[in-house]
């Protein structure tokens, strides 16, 4: 790949040459409004998260159903089972959870990449003759922010289905429902995030860097807070850790209304700060 970039340098137009450029079409189309730009703006990513996520779910719906043998192999897993302190099934289910906590990370990630596209647009001189005419800012910030939140959530419910379709055949627990619910609990966590991006490109790009540092985290607590058994207070940063098992006997969703109530103020304090400040 690093050779066939090199010789398509090489040969490519760089757009200097004595030949111009043809017009591009007489209409705009769907681009000639604020919503259209912004899907015509981020549909490659789209596309490309989209399919990230069909074989993210298949990957990880393969990797569900190896559990069984596992359990089967493992002494110390079964000794656990035999002491009635878990069940195959249940430890199955678990594992299942924290496949798609991770799936709902790498949405995070989708959302704040999007969300980053907005400076990038602002510092490119994209921004201001847009903002120049009628157009007016939250408009503007709207248009991207809607992609930069609905589309990792449709891309972690994607994921979540084909994770049931290939799980569900060998953990009784694991159903196409419980796990669409599940998928959408996760979502207000990934809107966190995404949230805190916004909340730092509106009202300071400067400290951007602490929507990456927030995705960071939630990686790292999610991952590293049950094998070092971290206390509940340091836990209970990363959004995920609100986040219920629905399909549990007596599921607590209090900790997931708060995860609302502050995705919901990081986006207002973008959408605050976006209006105030000055855009380059």
């Amino acid at each position: 790949l690093v050779l066939v970039a090199v010789v398509l340098l090489a040969r490519r137009d760089f757009g200097q040459g004595l030949i111009p450029q043809s017009p591009g079409p007489a209409r705009g189309g769907w681009v000639t409004n604020v919503w259209g730009l912004a899907a015509r703006l981020h549909r490659g990513s789209a596309i490309s998260w989209t399919v990230a996520f069909v074989i993210l779910g298949v990957v990880m719906g393969f990797l569900s159903t190896s559990l069984a043998s596992i359990f089967a192999s493992n002494p110390d897993i079964g000794r656990i089972i035999s002491a009635g302190a878990a069940t195959a099934d249940s430890l199955s289910f678990e594992f299942v959870l924290t496949l798609l906590k991770l799936v709902g990370i790498i949405a995070a990630v989708y959302g704040v990449q999007v969300v980053m596209r907005i400076y990038t647009e602002e510092i490119e001189y994209r921004v201001e003759p847009l903002l120049a005419g009628s157009l007016s800012r939250p408009k503007y910030l709207a248009s991207n922010a809607v992609i930069a939140l609905i589309g990792p959530a449709i891309g972690l419910l994607i994921a979540s289905v084909l994770i049931a379709k290939f799980a569900a055949s060998y953990i009784a627990s694991v159903s196409l429902g419980s796990m669409l619910r599940q998928g959408l609990a996760e979502v207000p966590a990934v809107w966190v995030l995404i949230g805190l991006a916004l909340a730092t490109v509106g009202t300071d790009p400067r400290v951007r860097l602490v929507a990456w540092l927030g995705v960071v985290a939630t990686f790292a607590l999610t991952i590293l807070g049950p094998i070092l058994r971290l206390p509940n207070w340091i836990s209970g940063i990363s959004p995920l850790w609100h986040v219920p098992n629905v399909a549990g006997p007596s599921p607590n969703y209090t900790g997931l209304l708060g995860v609302c109530v502050v995705a919901l103020a990081f986006i207002a304090v973008g959408f605050v700060g976006f209006h105030r400040r000055d855009v380059v």
